[in-house]
Protein backbone atom coordinates (compact mmCIF):
# COMPACT_ATOMS: atom_id res chain seq x y z
CA UNK A 1 0.00 0.00 0.00
CA UNK A 2 2.79 2.43 0.94
CA UNK A 3 4.81 1.45 -2.14
CA UNK A 4 1.77 2.08 -4.34
CA UNK A 5 1.32 5.53 -2.80
CA UNK A 6 4.98 6.46 -3.38
CA UNK A 7 4.89 5.11 -6.91
CA UNK A 8 1.78 7.18 -7.68
CA UNK A 9 3.41 10.25 -6.16
CA UNK A 10 6.57 9.73 -8.23
CA UNK A 11 4.56 9.36 -11.44
CA UNK A 12 2.58 12.51 -10.60
CA UNK A 13 5.84 14.42 -10.13
CA UNK A 14 7.15 13.15 -13.47
CA UNK A 15 3.97 14.26 -15.21
CA UNK A 16 4.13 17.71 -13.58
CA UNK A 17 7.81 18.09 -14.47
CA UNK A 18 7.03 17.13 -18.06
CA UNK A 19 4.23 19.68 -18.23
CA UNK A 20 6.57 22.33 -16.84
CA UNK A 21 9.26 21.54 -19.41
CA UNK A 22 6.72 21.61 -22.26
CA UNK A 23 5.32 24.96 -21.07
CA UNK A 24 8.83 26.41 -20.77
CA UNK A 25 9.76 25.17 -24.25
CA UNK A 26 6.52 26.52 -25.73
CA UNK A 27 7.11 29.91 -24.09
CA UNK A 28 10.64 30.08 -25.49
CA UNK A 29 9.40 29.07 -28.93
CA UNK A 30 6.74 31.79 -28.87
CA UNK A 31 9.24 34.46 -27.84
CA UNK A 32 11.66 33.39 -30.61
CA UNK A 33 8.89 33.58 -33.19
CA UNK A 34 8.03 37.10 -32.06
CA UNK A 35 11.69 38.22 -31.98
CA UNK A 36 12.76 36.59 -35.25
CA UNK A 37 9.47 36.61 -37.11
CA UNK A 38 10.11 32.98 -38.01
CA UNK A 39 9.45 29.44 -36.80
CA UNK A 40 10.91 28.54 -33.41
CA UNK A 41 13.04 25.69 -34.67
CA UNK A 42 14.24 27.08 -37.99
CA UNK A 43 17.64 28.11 -36.61
CA UNK A 44 19.56 26.96 -33.54
CA UNK A 45 19.69 29.47 -30.73
CA UNK A 46 22.91 31.27 -29.85
CA UNK A 47 23.05 29.30 -26.63
CA UNK A 48 22.88 25.99 -28.51
CA UNK A 49 25.50 27.07 -31.02
CA UNK A 50 27.89 28.37 -28.38
CA UNK A 51 27.52 25.31 -26.17
CA UNK A 52 28.30 22.96 -29.05
CA UNK A 53 31.26 25.13 -29.99
CA UNK A 54 32.75 24.78 -26.50
CA UNK A 55 32.44 20.99 -26.40
CA UNK A 56 35.96 19.83 -27.25
CA UNK A 57 36.49 16.08 -27.11
CA UNK A 58 39.24 14.81 -24.82
CA UNK A 59 39.74 11.65 -26.86
CA UNK A 60 40.42 10.82 -30.49
CA UNK A 61 37.48 9.31 -32.29
CA UNK A 62 34.67 11.77 -31.55
CA UNK A 63 32.01 10.66 -34.02
CA UNK A 64 32.03 12.83 -37.14
CA UNK A 65 28.26 12.73 -37.10
CA UNK A 66 28.18 15.35 -34.32
CA UNK A 67 29.58 18.01 -36.62
CA UNK A 68 27.36 16.88 -39.49
CA UNK A 69 24.18 17.07 -37.38
CA UNK A 70 25.09 20.25 -35.53
CA UNK A 71 23.95 18.87 -32.17
CA UNK A 72 24.75 15.53 -30.54
CA UNK A 73 22.23 12.75 -31.03
CA UNK A 74 21.32 10.94 -27.79
CA UNK A 75 19.69 7.50 -27.72
CA UNK A 76 17.56 6.94 -24.58
CA UNK A 77 16.80 3.28 -23.90
CA UNK A 78 14.30 2.64 -21.09
CA UNK A 79 11.08 0.64 -20.94
CA UNK A 80 9.49 3.23 -18.62
CA UNK A 81 7.54 5.49 -20.98
CA UNK A 82 7.07 8.36 -18.52
CA UNK A 83 10.72 8.55 -17.45
CA UNK A 84 12.03 8.09 -21.00
CA UNK A 85 9.71 10.82 -22.28
CA UNK A 86 10.69 13.19 -19.50
CA UNK A 87 14.40 12.68 -20.15
CA UNK A 88 13.83 13.20 -23.88
CA UNK A 89 11.97 16.48 -23.33
CA UNK A 90 14.61 17.76 -20.94
CA UNK A 91 17.45 16.94 -23.36
CA UNK A 92 15.60 18.45 -26.33
CA UNK A 93 15.13 21.59 -24.24
CA UNK A 94 18.92 21.63 -23.84
CA UNK A 95 19.34 21.48 -27.63
CA UNK A 96 20.14 17.79 -28.10
CA UNK A 97 18.58 15.61 -30.76
CA UNK A 98 16.94 12.56 -29.15
CA UNK A 99 16.03 9.04 -30.20
CA UNK A 100 13.95 6.80 -27.91
CA UNK A 101 13.76 3.03 -27.58
CA UNK A 102 11.71 0.95 -25.15
CA UNK A 103 13.40 -2.42 -25.71
CA UNK A 104 16.82 -3.86 -26.42
CA UNK A 105 15.89 -4.91 -29.95
CA UNK A 106 14.56 -1.45 -30.79
CA UNK A 107 17.70 0.12 -29.28
CA UNK A 108 20.02 -2.00 -31.39
CA UNK A 109 18.03 -1.25 -34.56
CA UNK A 110 18.15 2.50 -33.87
CA UNK A 111 21.82 2.25 -32.93
CA UNK A 112 22.69 0.58 -36.24
CA UNK A 113 20.59 2.92 -38.40
CA UNK A 114 21.25 6.27 -36.68
CA UNK A 115 24.67 5.94 -34.97
CA UNK A 116 23.91 8.18 -31.97
CA UNK A 117 26.73 10.11 -30.32
CA UNK A 118 25.93 8.90 -26.80
CA UNK A 119 23.52 6.50 -25.11
CA UNK A 120 21.50 6.44 -21.89
CA UNK A 121 20.87 2.72 -21.35
CA UNK A 122 18.69 0.99 -18.76
CA UNK A 123 20.20 -2.30 -17.62
CA UNK A 124 16.85 -4.08 -17.22
CA UNK A 125 14.82 -4.21 -20.43
CA UNK A 126 11.84 -6.42 -21.33
CA UNK A 127 13.45 -8.46 -24.13
CA UNK A 128 17.15 -8.54 -23.23
CA UNK A 129 19.53 -6.99 -20.75
CA UNK A 130 21.10 -3.61 -21.24
CA UNK A 131 24.45 -5.39 -20.95
CA UNK A 132 23.58 -7.33 -24.14
CA UNK A 133 22.79 -4.01 -25.85
CA UNK A 134 26.08 -2.55 -24.58
CA UNK A 135 27.90 -5.60 -25.96
CA UNK A 136 26.32 -4.96 -29.41
CA UNK A 137 27.30 -1.29 -29.28
CA UNK A 138 30.88 -2.15 -28.38
CA UNK A 139 31.01 -4.70 -31.21
CA UNK A 140 30.34 -1.93 -33.75
CA UNK A 141 31.99 1.12 -32.13
CA UNK A 142 34.18 1.08 -29.02
CA UNK A 143 34.27 4.87 -28.63
CA UNK A 144 30.64 5.84 -28.14
CA UNK A 145 29.99 6.81 -24.51
CA UNK A 146 27.21 4.91 -22.72
CA UNK A 147 25.68 5.83 -19.35
CA UNK A 148 23.99 2.92 -17.61
CA UNK A 149 20.80 3.42 -15.60
CA UNK A 150 19.48 0.98 -13.03
CA UNK A 151 17.63 0.52 -9.79
CA UNK A 152 19.04 -2.99 -9.38
CA UNK A 153 22.83 -3.13 -9.74
CA UNK A 154 23.85 -6.80 -9.88
CA UNK A 155 27.55 -7.56 -9.19
CA UNK A 156 27.94 -9.88 -12.20
CA UNK A 157 26.25 -7.40 -14.53
CA UNK A 158 28.43 -4.56 -13.29
CA UNK A 159 31.58 -6.65 -13.74
CA UNK A 160 30.62 -7.35 -17.35
CA UNK A 161 29.67 -3.69 -17.90
CA UNK A 162 33.07 -2.62 -16.57
CA UNK A 163 34.79 -5.06 -18.89
CA UNK A 164 32.85 -3.65 -21.88
CA UNK A 165 33.32 -0.05 -20.73
CA UNK A 166 30.74 2.55 -19.78
CA UNK A 167 30.82 6.25 -18.95
CA UNK A 168 28.90 6.34 -15.68
CA UNK A 169 26.18 4.63 -13.65
CA UNK A 170 22.99 6.52 -12.84
CA UNK A 171 21.23 4.85 -9.89
CA UNK A 172 17.43 5.05 -10.06
CA UNK A 173 15.69 7.00 -8.80
CA UNK A 174 18.02 9.75 -9.99
CA UNK A 175 17.90 13.51 -10.21
CA UNK A 176 17.32 14.61 -13.80
CA UNK A 177 20.15 17.12 -13.36
CA UNK A 178 22.49 14.12 -13.09
CA UNK A 179 21.19 12.86 -16.44
CA UNK A 180 21.78 16.29 -17.97
CA UNK A 181 25.33 16.38 -16.58
CA UNK A 182 26.09 12.85 -17.81
CA UNK A 183 24.94 13.70 -21.35
CA UNK A 184 26.85 16.99 -21.29
CA UNK A 185 30.01 15.11 -20.26
CA UNK A 186 29.51 12.36 -22.83
CA UNK A 187 28.79 14.80 -25.66
CA UNK A 188 31.79 16.88 -24.65
CA UNK A 189 34.17 13.93 -24.55
CA UNK A 190 34.77 13.74 -20.79
CA UNK A 191 36.16 10.25 -20.26
CA UNK A 192 34.56 9.06 -16.98
CA UNK A 193 33.10 10.83 -14.03
CA UNK A 194 31.20 10.04 -10.88
CA UNK A 195 27.67 11.41 -11.27
CA UNK A 196 25.59 12.18 -8.18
Amino acid sequence: MIVTYWLAAAIALLVLAGAFIRAKRDARGSSREVENGSAAHSEPSAQQTSSSGRMAPLFDGQPESVSMRGQPLVLIVDDGNALRGLMAEMLQEEGYQVLQASSGSEAIAKWLSEKPDCVLLDIRLPDRSGIDVLREIRATNNLTPVALMTAFADADMMTEASRLGFHCLLDKPFDLLHVKQAVRDMAGGVQHREIG
